[in-house]
Protein backbone atom coordinates (compact mmCIF):
# COMPACT_ATOMS: atom_id res chain seq x y z
CA UNK A 1 0.00 0.00 0.00
CA UNK A 2 2.98 2.56 0.84
CA UNK A 3 3.49 2.69 -2.94
CA UNK A 4 -0.57 3.07 -4.40
CA UNK A 5 -0.99 6.76 -5.50
CA UNK A 6 -5.01 5.30 -5.14
CA UNK A 7 -6.52 2.04 -4.47
CA UNK A 8 -9.19 0.81 -7.20
CA UNK A 9 -12.33 -1.91 -6.07
CA UNK A 10 -12.98 -3.03 -8.96
CA UNK A 11 -15.25 -5.73 -7.95
CA UNK A 12 -18.84 -7.08 -9.26
CA UNK A 13 -19.91 -8.50 -5.82
CA UNK A 14 -17.84 -8.22 -2.59
CA UNK A 15 -18.19 -9.50 1.15
CA UNK A 16 -17.10 -7.16 3.57
CA UNK A 17 -14.15 -5.03 1.49
CA UNK A 18 -11.57 -5.10 4.15
CA UNK A 19 -8.67 -4.41 1.68
CA UNK A 20 -10.90 -1.30 1.12
CA UNK A 21 -10.57 -0.65 4.57
CA UNK A 22 -6.66 -1.11 4.76
CA UNK A 23 -6.49 1.82 2.19
CA UNK A 24 -9.21 4.09 4.11
CA UNK A 25 -6.79 3.18 7.40
CA UNK A 26 -4.26 4.52 5.18
CA UNK A 27 -5.61 7.50 3.79
CA UNK A 28 -5.34 5.82 0.72
CA UNK A 29 -8.23 7.98 -2.37
CA UNK A 30 -10.35 5.15 -3.35
CA UNK A 31 -12.34 4.23 -6.45
CA UNK A 32 -15.03 1.57 -6.35
CA UNK A 33 -17.47 -0.05 -8.40
CA UNK A 34 -20.55 1.71 -7.63
CA UNK A 35 -22.98 -1.79 -5.68
CA UNK A 36 -25.13 -1.75 -2.91
CA UNK A 37 -21.80 -2.93 -0.26
CA UNK A 38 -19.30 -0.09 -1.35
CA UNK A 39 -22.22 2.53 -1.01
CA UNK A 40 -23.54 1.19 2.03
CA UNK A 41 -19.68 1.72 3.73
CA UNK A 42 -18.72 5.06 2.40
CA UNK A 43 -20.23 8.00 0.50
CA UNK A 44 -19.56 9.75 -2.93
CA UNK A 45 -17.14 12.22 -0.30
CA UNK A 46 -15.21 9.66 0.62
CA UNK A 47 -14.60 7.50 -2.59
CA UNK A 48 -15.43 7.61 -6.34
CA UNK A 49 -17.57 5.38 -7.47
CA UNK A 50 -17.90 4.35 -10.93
CA UNK A 51 -20.23 1.86 -13.17
CA UNK A 52 -18.39 -1.12 -13.51
CA UNK A 53 -20.64 -1.74 -16.98
CA UNK A 54 -19.29 2.04 -18.45
CA UNK A 55 -15.27 2.45 -19.15
CA UNK A 56 -16.09 6.50 -18.89
CA UNK A 57 -17.26 6.03 -15.64
CA UNK A 58 -13.97 4.74 -14.51
CA UNK A 59 -12.37 7.63 -16.51
CA UNK A 60 -14.91 10.33 -14.59
CA UNK A 61 -14.35 8.45 -11.29
CA UNK A 62 -10.55 8.66 -11.78
CA UNK A 63 -10.68 12.38 -12.84
CA UNK A 64 -12.87 13.26 -9.79
CA UNK A 65 -10.30 11.70 -7.49
CA UNK A 66 -7.21 13.36 -8.86
CA UNK A 67 -9.20 16.44 -8.76
CA UNK A 68 -9.87 16.36 -5.49
CA UNK A 69 -7.34 13.72 -3.82
CA UNK A 70 -6.59 15.14 -0.53
CA UNK A 71 -9.78 16.58 0.45
CA UNK A 72 -10.55 12.15 -0.53
CA UNK A 73 -7.98 11.14 1.35
CA UNK A 74 -8.25 13.08 4.88
CA UNK A 75 -12.59 12.25 4.43
CA UNK A 76 -11.90 8.14 4.22
CA UNK A 77 -8.93 8.13 6.39
CA UNK A 78 -11.50 10.00 8.92
CA UNK A 79 -14.80 7.65 8.25
CA UNK A 80 -12.49 4.79 9.08
CA UNK A 81 -11.53 6.36 12.42
CA UNK A 82 -15.04 7.37 12.76
CA UNK A 83 -16.85 3.58 12.27
CA UNK A 84 -14.36 0.77 11.39
CA UNK A 85 -11.69 0.95 13.55
CA UNK A 86 -10.95 -2.65 15.33
CA UNK A 87 -12.40 -1.02 19.02
CA UNK A 88 -15.44 1.05 17.00
CA UNK A 89 -16.18 -2.28 15.80
CA UNK A 90 -15.78 -4.38 18.47
CA UNK A 91 -17.76 -2.38 21.08
CA UNK A 92 -20.60 -2.36 17.99
CA UNK A 93 -20.56 -5.90 18.15
CA UNK A 94 -20.89 -6.12 21.70
CA UNK A 95 -23.71 -3.34 21.90
CA UNK A 96 -25.30 -5.60 19.50
CA UNK A 97 -24.66 -9.14 22.00
CA UNK A 98 -25.86 -7.07 24.77
CA UNK A 99 -29.15 -5.81 22.79
CA UNK A 100 -29.68 -9.66 22.21
CA UNK A 101 -29.29 -11.15 25.62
Amino acid sequence: FKYFDIFVMASEKEGFPVSLLEAASLSIPSICTQNDIFTNIFNKDEVSFFDRENIESLNEAVIRLTKDRINYAKNIHNRFIKDYTSKVMAMNYMKLYNSLM
